[in-house]
């Protein structure tokens, strides 16, 4: 798959949200609809900026908004194209990452009402004191729930009970992909489907949606630094991203990691790959770290408690020794990274640690 083909998921992308804002499904949005999708946006749904949206998007300027006209100004006001907009604009000192006062002044612009200490807390999901590019885009992507929530209804017809049978979820592909061949929608169906009871509940449909968005964004981000156009990433293009991301990496060595066929350019397939599993990995080591409150490379008997009771698991001796014996694989009584990264990705109830992690807004034993 090449940028053409990511632009094409754009726009498929873009029918969707249209589809889902053209309530009298006359093909047109009205500017009470556009008002509502900029609502939930997270953009500033003010008369003046309503009026000057429908400014922007009605290109032939016959006073009716269709799909396509929707789909040139949606690709520049995703959440993704938003979120680094805004964080370009209010990184002041360009160190990579926002300091209180730079979030302040983005909230700001963004209308947002809360505390902005709130926020913050929020937001830094690796508790470094600021806010990088990548948590700045989970913050706005997950202030869209309502925005998928009525795409998710869009395709909830007869009976409307709140979940998507099979055909519902093929209407829904064919719009979004295109594509609604019988074993790419039993396939998608079956990922989507955690619980197996054969229909899709609306949070199976936005962990499905929100992989699916992310490997598309990552499609957009390697369609944004190709700057020829030749479905390739060469070394100096690599360096631009690099620097505008802030990731403090040599272009050289991360191009010998992800070149795989080792031929001085990076196709989008070893873009996504290489990009989806680093900032994966990040994560994980986020949330070590958390716990690491020595900073020793490794967790003890009394930091493992505390993960442990962020999980609300069963904290006594017996139950604190027999989740270590099955953890420490080597026997030295604490937790390596790579032995708490395979009990993370192997052991279900463990994957709530990303939740406590990340989402929880009151602080951590540790830190408190």
């Amino acid at each position: 798959m090449g940028c053409a083909s990511s632009r094409s998921a754009q726009s498929s992308e873009a029918y969707l949200v249209f589809v889902a804002y053209d309530k009298n499904k006359n093909g047109k949005v009205d500017a009470n609809e556009v008002k509502n999708l900029l609502k939930d946006l997270g953009l500033d749904y003010s008369p003046g900026h309503v009026r000057s949206a429908i400014r922007q998007m009605d290109r032939d300027k016959n006073g009716t908004i269709d799909w396509k006209e929707f789909g040139v100004w949606y690709k520049n006001n995703k959440p993704l194209q938003v979120a680094r907009k805004l964080f370009k604009k209010y990184d002041i000192d360009k160190s990579g990452s926002l300091s209180l006062d730079e979030l302040q002044k983005m909230l700001h612009e963004f209308k947002y009402q809360g505390n902005v200490t709130d926020a913050l807390y929020e937001m830094d999901r690796n508790r470094s004191g600021s806010v990088e590019l990548d948590e700045v885009i989970y913050w706005i992507s997950n202030r869209n729930r309502g925005q998928l929530k009525k795409l998710f209804d869009s395709y909830d017809t007869a009976p409307k009970d709140g979940r998507l049978n099979r055909t519902e979820v093929k209407r829904l592909l064919r719009d979004i992909d295109r594509d609604d061949r019988n074993e790419i929608v039993d396939d998608i169906f079956h990922k989507m489907d955690k619980d197996g009871n054969g229909i899709i509940s609306f949070e199976e449909f936005f962990s499905w949606y929100a992989r699916h968005q992310a490997i598309q964004d990552c499609m957009d981000l390697f369609c944004e630094y190709d700057e020829d156009d030749n479905d390739r990433i060469d070394i100096t293009e690599l360096g631009k991203l690099l620097k505008d991301l802030s990731m403090d990496a040599d272009p050289q060595e991360v191009m010998s990691v992800v070149d795989t066929d080792k031929n001085g350019l990076i196709t989008l397939d070893e873009f996504v790959g290489w990009y989806m599993a680093s900032h994966k990995l990040k994560r994980l080591r986020d949330i070590f770290s958390k716990y690491d409150s020595n900073r020793d490379g490794s967790l003890d008997r009394g930091e493992f408690l505390y993960v442990l009771m962020d999980l609300g698991m069963p904290c006594n001796d017996e139950h604190l020794s027999k989740a270590i014996g099955e953890i420490d694989r080597d026997g030295s009584g604490r937790i390596e990274f790579g032995e708490f990264c395979k009990w993370f990705k192997h052991d279900v109830q463990s994957r709530r640690v990303y939740a406590c992690c990340t989402c929880r807004k009151t602080k951590s034993r540790i830190h408190g």
